[in-house]
């Protein structure tokens, strides 16, 4: 698949060629939804934490005796019925974190890019130069790739490197992000609605799926 290449004023500069091996694969809408659904899993942290009547302060004597009280008959002020005993099914911390075989996160991964790049939402640029951290210099880029201030689509930049200017230049920015090749997954593409690749980083992802065993990494990542 060919495509067009951009400068970051919005000009054609040349084109390039996208393999039809990751952005024309079958999409497989099962392998997607269980990679969405390790993703977000693994982002939740299931802190939450209630006392047991074992665990709660306070005594272990009955609090007054069993009969000739007139009152009902109590064993413990840590039962769960009093104020302040334990609770007794509360939530604990637990750990439901999994991961999926590395043939399906590359599966879904390569589902999602076919879609965005079926749908015109995969864009090419030369470089991004900025030298200097500026937020106004990011936004005037984005502008000129189709970027709307006031209803913003989420935009995803895929690098071989972040530059540090260029990550400070962009990161107060809503709805846009940046990765770099070896990071990317299918979470951050389902995401994003137009995935915008550097040179450098299209070559660096073509390496990543084409020419070595692919890392798929995590969302939490």
């Amino acid at each position: 698949m060919e495509v067009k290449v951009y400068s970051t004023t919005g000009d054609i500069v040349g084109k390039t060629e996208l393999p039809d091996e990751i952005f024309r694969h079958p999409i497989r809408h099962v392998t997607v939804a269980e990679a969405m659904r390790m993703y977000e899993m693994n982002q939740h942290q299931f802190t939450a934490y209630k006392k047991t009547r074992s665990e709660v302060s306070g005594s272990g004597r009955k609090p007054w005796p069993q009969k000739h009280t007139g009152r009902a008959r109590q064993g413990s002020i840590r039962a769960p019925h009093w104020r302040g005993g334990g609770v007794v099914f509360g939530p604990k911390p637990r750990n439901v974190h999994y991961r999926l075989p590395q043939k399906k996160l590359r599966i879904a991964l390569l589902s999602v890019l076919s879609q965005r790049a079926s749908e015109g939402r995969i864009m090419v640029i030369d470089d991004i130069p900025i030298t200097y951290p500026k937020t106004k210099e990011f936004v005037k880029i984005l502008k000129n790739l189709g970027w709307n201030e006031e209803h913003p689509e989420r935009y995803l930049f895929v690098v071989d490197k972040i530059d540090e200017a260029v990550f400070r230049s962009m990161r107060n920015l809503r709805k846009v992000d940046m990765r770099e090749a070896y990071k990317i997954n299918a979470f951050d593409v389902l995401l994003a609605k137009r995935i915008v690749f550097t040179l450098k980083g299209l070559e660096a992802f073509k390496v990543r799926l084409l020419e070595k065993r692919p890392v798929m990494v995590g969302a939490e990542e």
